[in-house]
């Protein structure tokens, strides 16, 4: 979609407990949910900075919503002061906004 950038960064993190490939901001989530974040994230085509966080294109592919739904459950334990919106255009794909008060972009930022 227009004013979408790409790719989506790398995932980022701090070292991993020994012998993880996880990074340590979701490790606390557990692998299932890691495993829903990776699989989400590999569907991202693109995404754009909203004034208060980030809206993210996705391919829709077998999955693609069950990992972004898990997700979602995942975060809003950590994080409720997020608002998260789903959308599955006619046209096809799938989009999700992640956004929350001031200060929130930042925080999502250093997560994704």
């Amino acid at each position: 979609p227009e004013g979408f950038a790409t790719p989506l960064p790398a995932m980022s993190g701090a070292v991993p407990p020994a012998g993880s490939k996880m990074p340590t901001f979701a490790w606390w989530l557990g692998v299932k949910a890691y495993e829903a974040l990776a699989t989400w994230r590999a569907a991202v085509l693109s995404y754009r900075e909203l004034e208060g966080g980030f809206e993210f294109a996705c391919d829709y592919q077998p999955g693609t919503l069950a990992a972004l739904a898990a997700f979602v459950t995942n975060e809003r334990r950590c994080c409720p002061f997020r608002d998260f919106a789903i959308e599955l255009p006619a046209a096809g794909g799938l989009l999700f906004r992640m956004t929350g008060p001031a200060g929130a972009k930042e925080i999502l930022r250093a997560g994704l």
